[in-house]
């Protein structure tokens, strides 16, 4: 699942192009993506806090409904509502607080002792070559159709990754 969930994670820089074509300045969005490290850096101890209480999948699965609300929300936020840029990055900051760090504990949860380093080494390996194909999938949708649909295919991937969760025993348990 988690490798299914980087077909909907592509590169952040999509964000921040559709950020400028919202009119921001290169200098606001390099700020609006700082909101979302400053937010990120903020809520990691507490969302890690959360997944050792109510578990690893119920905490990443929050996380790719929120990816997914932001992805569509940007997607198709009118210029007239540009300044939603700001809260938006910091809820995709709360979303990365969800995912990186309990996507991590849940490999080490998973794997077996001996083998830990390895197991990342392989999630890793195979979440960046399907992270590197939906960033192509990504821009090749953007350069045909629009920023609107190229986001909107990364709400689409993300929500299908949590309708396959949610229908798995470890969501549920």
């Amino acid at each position: 699942m988690l490798v299914l969930f980087s077909l909907a994670n592509s590169s952040d820089a999509f964000l921040l192009l559709k950020t400028r074509e919202l009119g921001f300045s290169p200098w606001a969005v390099v700020l609006a993506y700082s909101m979302f490290n400053v937010t990120y850096s903020l809520v990691s101890y507490p969302m890690g806090v959360l997944s050792d209480r109510i578990g690893r999948w119920r905490v990443i699965g929050i996380g790719w409904g929120i990816y997914a609300l932001v992805y569509l929300t940007f997607a198709w936020l009118p210029q007239g509502f540009s300044w939603g840029v700001w809260p938006l990055m910091a809820i995709y900051g709360i979303y990365m607080a969800l995912t990186e760090g309990v996507g991590k504990a849940l490999i080490a949860d998973f794997a077996p002792k001996e083998y830990r380093g390895t197991a990342m080494g392989i999630y890793y390996g195979i979440t960046g070559i399907t992270t590197f194909l939906a960033s192509l999938l990504a821009g090749w949708v953007w350069q045909a159709y629009g920023s609107a649909y190229a986001l909107t295919l990364g709400f689409v991937f993300a929500i299908l990754a949590l309708v396959v969760m949610m229908f798995t025993e470890r969501f549920r348990s």
